[in-house]
């Protein structure tokens, strides 16, 4: 075998483990990517849903915040924010009330959700339930680019477990990717993509700029429910993950 034969194979060699180490991160990492865990359908009708609701607020703060004394550091949260209830609640002018679509959106989740515990079966231990069901809409040169986690403390907050994202429409290659600090992973937005991963600080992340178009997301959390206590209760039994959020 020639030289440039046997460099020729090691570059052929090289590119099947570049190309090969992203799927072995994905599966160690606790980071779970469905395609195709939502239809397109689904993801259109929530879009639709955004943009003609009315009083379309602003939410998690309209304002730019420096997170350093780094000028490129810039705490830049710019987002239209509405969350998606199946019933009238106070703050309606930031909800859109819609009872089949929280229904379908819990019916994707869990769906998805056991996929995930398949690939993770620590989780079942966990008994956690859906939190919030929150419609993200970022324009381009918006949203949230600071290294930040979804881990939430405080005595009237339960404690976020798992956090997700649907990812409502496609975005150009490049763009608006979910990216995790501690793994070198970005995971692209493509519509119907379905994203879990822990709420925790192992799962610092951002999400990168968008310049070409609207970037749509349904997104919330998971929390953990604590086990009512009971005389045949012990300590350190397992506790198990609902399986159907209705």
């Amino acid at each position: 075998m020639t030289l440039i034969e046997n460099l020729l194979k090691l570059y052929k060699n090289k590119m099947t483990v570049l190309k090969t180490l992203p799927k072995l991160q994905l599966q160690n990492s606790f980071i779970g990517s469905y395609t195709d865990g939502a239809s397109k359908e689904y993801c259109d009708k929530v879009i639709n849903a955004f943009n003609s609701f009315e009083g379309q607020g602003k939410g998690d703060g309209d304002n730019n915040l420096p997170s350093s004394n780094d000028p490129s550091q810039l705490r830049f949260r710019k987002d239209h924010v509405l969350y998606l209830e199946d019933q009238a609640l106070p703050m309606d002018g930031y909800r859109i009330v819609n009872p089949t679509l929280v229904q379908e959106t819990k019916n994707i989740l869990s769906e998805n959700l056991q996929k995930y515990i398949k690939d993770y079966p620590s989780l079942g231990m966990q008994n956690i339930e859906l939190c919030s069901i929150k419609i993200q809409k970022t324009e381009p040169k918006g949203g949230f680019h600071v290294w930040h986690c979804e881990h939430q403390t405080g005595n009237n907050h339960p404690l976020r477990v798992l956090a997700w994202t649907i990812y409502l429409n496609d975005i150009p290659e490049g763009e608006g990717e979910t990216e995790f600090l501690e793994y070198g992973i970005r995971i692209p937005p493509k519509k119907g993509t379905v994203c879990f991963f822990p709420a925790s600080f192992t799962h610092t992340h951002r999400g990168n700029a968008v310049y070409s178009c609207d970037k749509y997301i349904a997104t919330g959390w998971y929390v953990l429910v604590q086990p009512k206590e009971s005389p045949t209760s012990t300590v350190g039994s397992m506790m198990r993950v609902s399986p159907e959020q209705n």
